[in-house]
């Protein structure tokens, strides 16, 4: 990490720059989004960071990025781990959130001092940390001046500050000086200790450091659920997002046994209903994993206008740019011309749009694509969701077999997308394309700004028909055809629409990335 003044406020190029190189050295990709209110979390596929992150130095976003980070890449824990020791954590008299928060001590206690501990990223780090640290205790010293609703907290944050102290005065490089002393009560210092030595025993496994850590933190937790976290920014609550990835193995069903969890415990956690479901979340993150760095490297090559806020949008301006989420924030009606904001972006580049408006995804699952064609159509349409999620642009769904056996509306909401495209298996009967194209010119709610992007193997049942619906599109719309197929073979089925839907093929023996 290139030095930087701790004085410099964070740009959006920061976060770009801190993610290359951090993925350059974890060899894993990891999407960071920006939004509003929320406090810095991971769920194994995205890392969240607020709005506000342009009130932080370089080093705090490269901190938090490499903390969140960490928890995915460094700390011993998986989704199934965190859930058993959630149920340690309660089994040792903590309430559920309570758990969550223990588990989130342990875990944050473990990742810190492993970066801090790093020659590549132990100075950056411990700047970052130590700003945290430095503007938590600024809190703490305004205590007085907060509602009574923080009050639960500030005993936990106390003393939570008090182990972050030494642990990077304790772990971290030396020439780098600790933050500023803070006045902590011998009581918090002590507790901080007891702490440490519970969490740092490397002669416990970690479900017994995770069981005794709960009992102690047991009379320092907020018992309130709906607690302030904005003593501590980038501590945040069990929140309800369930984390993507991992997969359930012997191994992690011994650490449950091992632990004192019973079979009533661990068919709890892991029924069939919830394995099926971290199944699907298992394949979105390899899938993910495997996309998303090639269509980054894809769209740097395409220079685009650099977005530069809004403007009035009027009706007929460029309706891709008309940004409806954004009017509704400010607005509580949405009046054309007078309310409604239009996306403005600056001169530089050779595109005009921020994305495409939006794409309906139309997928095959029909027989005929079994194996080696799903997947390709799955990676494919993985990688369109993914440049999506670039411009913010909408994505619909049409799945088709037989006949149109699910329709997903325009959505910004990406995993909903991404875990119907996982559950398919290509058992929907023949290949009936025609509806699907109805279907999806129906989602595209007469708006121009949408392409429609179809993934098959081209062995339709219904040329004929679906020449006519694709001649019936509006000429300004966008179809596309990915076809996961022999040359000779795309063209013997759709090779009639070449004049109105771009065909491209590639062998479904070849990775679509």
């Amino acid at each position: 990490m290139p030095d930087q003044s701790s004085n410099r406020r964070a740009t959006a190029e920061d976060i770009r720059d801190a993610c290359r190189q951090i993925q350059a050295y974890w060899g894993a990709h990891l999407y960071v989004r920006v939004v509003p209110d929320v406090t810095p979390c991971m769920d194994w596929k995205e890392v969240l960071i607020p709005s506000d992150f342009t009130e932080w130095s370089h080093d705090e976003l490269s901190h938090i990025l490499l903390h969140e980070w960490g928890h995915r890449m460094i700390s011993p824990v998986s989704p199934h781990i965190s859930a058993i020791w959630r149920k340690i954590g309660q089994k040792a008299g903590l309430s559920e959130h309570q758990a969550a928060l223990a588990v989130n001590v342990v875990t944050d206690a473990w990742v810190d001092r492993a970066y801090l501990e790093n020659p590549q990223w132990g100075p950056v780090f411990q700047r970052g940390d130590c700003e945290s640290i430095a503007g938590l205790e600024e809190r703490l010293r305004k205590s007085a001046q907060r509602m009574e609703e923080a009050a639960p907290m500030e005993p936990f944050m106390r003393m939570w500050g008090a182990f972050n102290s030494r642990l990077v005065r304790d772990a971290g490089p030396a020439e780098i000086a600790a933050p500023s002393a803070f006045s902590y009560a011998r009581e918090e210092q002590a507790a901080a200790d007891e702490l440490w030595q519970i969490v740092y025993n490397d002669a416990l496994s970690e479900e017994e450091r995770v069981k005794l850590a709960s009992r102690w933190l047991k009379d320092w937790l907020p018992k309130e659920k709906q607690i302030d976290v904005t003593l501590y920014p980038r501590f945040h609550p069990f929140s309800g997002r369930e984390k993507n990835g991992g997969e359930l193995t012997d191994r992690v069903l011994v650490r449950g046994r091992r632990a004192g969890l019973g079979n009533a415990d661990l068919e709890e956690l892991f029924g069939e209903e919830v394995i099926e479901k971290m199944k699907i979340r298992t394949q979105r993150l390899k899938m993910y994993a495997e996309v998303v760095p090639a269509v980054e490297k894809f769209l740097s090559y395409r220079r685009r206008k650099a977005f530069e806020g809004y403007k009035m949008w009027r009706p007929g301006g460029h309706l891709a740019s008309l940004d409806i989420v954004a009017t509704v924030e400010r607005s509580a009606a949405i009046i054309p011309g007078v309310t409604t904001l239009a996306r403005n972006f600056n001169r530089r580049g050779f595109h005009t749009g921020r994305g495409s408006g939006g794409v309906i995804l139309v997928i095959d699952d029909s027989g005929s694509t079994d194996g080696e064609v799903l997947q390709r159509e799955k990676e494919a349409a993985f990688a369109v969701i993914a440049a999506a999620r670039q411009f913010g642009d909408p994505v619909g769904c049409v799945v088709f077999g037989s006949e149109v056996t699910g329709s997903i509306e325009p959505t910004s909401q990406y995993d909903l997308l991404e875990e119907k495209l996982c559950a398919l298996d290509s058992e929907s009967g023949g290949t009936a394309m025609e509806p699907a194209l109805r279907e999806a010119l129906r989602l595209t709610n007469g708006h121009r700004g949408f392409s429609i992007m179809i993934m098959t193997d081209a062995e339709v049942a219904d040329g004929d028909e679906v020449r006519t619906v694709a001649l019936s599109f509006p000429l300004e719309s966008n179809l596309v055809a990915f076809c996961f197929n022999t040359s000779d073979a795309v063209r013997e089925g759709l090779g009639t629409l070449a004049s109105r839907i771009r065909l491209l093929s590639a062998s479904p023996d070849v990775p679509f990335v």
